[in-house]
């Protein structure tokens, strides 16, 4: 049976009633550049733009050609965009297909972004997650969070283990700022067959006259230690308002392991404990 699991920092959301046509698309992954889209389940499709009944159905794990992204200030019409399929244009939501997709040895992973409308306004932007696995035997597992920021690019890595015993592939998800004091961080995810898809932490980071940047060191990478996962904070403070001004750098860390899926112990932030 395909799981579906929301983040426990999701809890506003799930207080609602709501249904896969309540979501809404709102961030803006698609460019006139994309030229390829996904699907990573079975979606409507229709022959005109604007018709109310759908012409059919395009199935799971497609890769679709981008006819037209069609971004407009029309909010109707932006809920579309023309791709080809079965050597014909056709319209399809784009909240309904993957604006990115990474293939590993086990699965094929698709990534959407969606939100609720809710009250009048649009709410906590989604992330969207779906693994396909190559072997049938294998459910196909879905996950959705907020993410922390919807300004901004996002930036998605797919990884081993990094060393972790029991999970097959841990997921990056990177905030980049485009400003000078924009939040920015990470995201990170974890896969696995036992567990399916489950979320570690939050780490945030922002650079102004000042900067806070928190990071994971895994057993793997350089500074990790075997069945430990390093949280590390960097502070760092200009000495002065010159021009050569340099950075004046402290760092904490705090160790953990996962344990039962979770990081152990509880994740907190350090971000509270510097002297700023």
């Amino acid at each position: 049976m395909k799981r579906f699991i929301l983040s426990i920092f999701a809890i506003l959301i799930t207080s609602f009633s709501w249904a896969q046509e309540d979501l809404v698309y709102i961030l803006q992954p698609f460019t006139e550049q994309t030229q390829v889209v996904y699907t990573d389940m079975e979606i409507p499709f229709y022959k005109r733009l604007g018709e109310k009944k759908m012409a059919g159905k395009i199935p799971a794990a497609q890769s679709l050609r981008v006819v037209n992204v069609m971004n407009s200030d029309d909010e109707d019409l932006n809920k579309y965009m023309a791709v080809n399929y079965q050597e014909k244009t056709v319209y399809v939501e784009k909240k309904n297909v993957a604006f990115k997709k990474i293939r590993t040895k086990e699965n094929d992973f698709y990534f959407r972004i969606g939100a609720f409308y809710l009250g009048g306004e649009y709410n906590n932007s989604l992330l969207y997650l779906t693994s396909i696995p190559h072997n049938a035997n294998y459910q196909t597992d879905s996950f959705a969070f907020p993410l922390v920021t919807d300004e901004g690019l996002i930036d998605i890595k797919v990884f081993d283990n990094k060393g972790l015993k029991d999970i097959t592939n841990l997921i990056q998800i990177d905030y980049q700022g485009e400003y000078c004091g924009a939040e920015s961080g990470d995201s990170w995810l974890y896969w696995s067959a036992m567990d399916g898809f489950n979320q570690l932490a939050d780490l945030i980071g922002w650079a102004d006259m000042d900067y806070i940047a928190e990071r994971f060191i895994f057993p793997t990478d350089e500074g990790g230690k075997s069945g430990k996962i390093i949280y590390e904070i960097e502070h760092g403070v200009l000495e002065d308002d010159t021009v050569d001004a340099d950075y004046k750098i402290t760092k904490k860390q705090k160790t953990y392991t996962l344990k039962n899926g979770k990081l152990n112990p509880e994740f907190t932030s350090l971000i509270t404990t510097l002297n700023r």
